[in-house]
């Protein structure tokens, strides 16, 4: 009788510890010796346990409940949010198709390679002003008839494997690719900004250049993958030494010597290098 009682109590006054706090009070008295039955603990006890279980049912529906209720107030609201993403990405496609600029800017890497390479082919693709119509007659356009893509840099370097990505989607599209520097061109981002447009590498004139050899790091590794590593280095170095003879007219000897060592230049060294054509002067000289 003491545990129905308790639990009629709790539940009736809509309290949900008072069923538990009871029968844990009541198993207190009948340890002391203060009941007169010695079978009150247990019934104490299982006062406690069924008052554990109604907590937990409650629980249960409540939290099928919100569940419920979330899904009916979100789902509209997240339909909303996914439609206005999409309204808000294209004013951006529009802005680069106009201006027709990309920039090149922080750490050269695969997600960064990623997204040049995708503006590089969506302006080959497309003239300045271009739309639906006149769409046919831009892809029968020659490479010289083709407005530029002008192409800021402002890097430090990277991954030889993203920057020589980016290279080869310079090289293939139809469009010429004018380069300006800004702030500086490091490493791999020193040969994007001399694989521009002949005539069109341009630098501002306090931009900065610096050309050094291709760079590892190895580290607890076995002696044969120590060669493997070393020996794709040296593959790269290579690589990057006869580009630079391209671009600039250079011997390779010369390019290697001048590898030997991080090599900075200014803008208007970077001209007599033959990495650029031009300096832009914000100041008259």
């Amino acid at each position: 009788m003491k545990v129905i009682q308790t639990l009629l109590c709790g539940i009736s006054s809509n309290r949900k510890y008072t069923l538990i706090t009871r029968s844990f009070g009541s198993y207190e008295k009948a340890r002391n010796g203060n009941t007169k039955h010695s079978w009150f603990p247990i019934s104490a006890l299982l006062g406690a346990a069924v008052g554990l279980s109604v907590l937990s049912l409650e629980k249960k529906n409540c939290a099928s409940c919100d569940q419920k209720r979330d899904r009916k107030e979100v789902s509209p609201s997240t339909k909303n949010k996914k439609a206005s993403k999409v309204q808000y990405d294209k004013p951006e496609v529009e802005l680069l198709k106009r201006k027709r600029a990309i920039f090149l800017t922080g750490r050269i890497d695969d997600s960064v390679a990623h997204d040049i390479m995708l503006k590089l082919l969506l302006l080959d693709s497309v003239s300045e002003g271009s739309n639906s119509k006149n769409e046919k007659e831009t892809s029968k356009r020659t490479p010289a008839e083709k407005p530029p893509i002008l192409m800021y840099i402002n890097s430090g370097g990277g991954k030889i494997s993203s920057g020589l990505a980016i290279y080869d989607a310079m090289q293939a599209v139809e469009s010429p690719v004018h380069t300006y520097v800004l702030g500086r061109a490091c490493s791999m981002a020193s040969i994007l900004a001399a694989a521009g447009e002949p005539g069109h590498r341009i630098a501002y004139e306090n931009a900065r250049f610096m050309v050094h050899e291709a760079s590892t790091f190895i580290s607890k590794q076995k002696v044969t993958e120590v060669k493997v590593r070393f020996n794709e280095t040296l593959y790269r170095n290579s690589v990057l030494i006869e580009l630079l003879s391209k671009h600039t007219g250079k011997s390779i000897e010369s390019i290697q010597k001048t590898f030997d060592r991080d090599h900075w230049m200014s803008a208007d060294q970077a001209v007599e290098f033959g990495l650029i054509d031009t300096v832009i002067r914000t100041k008259p000289s």
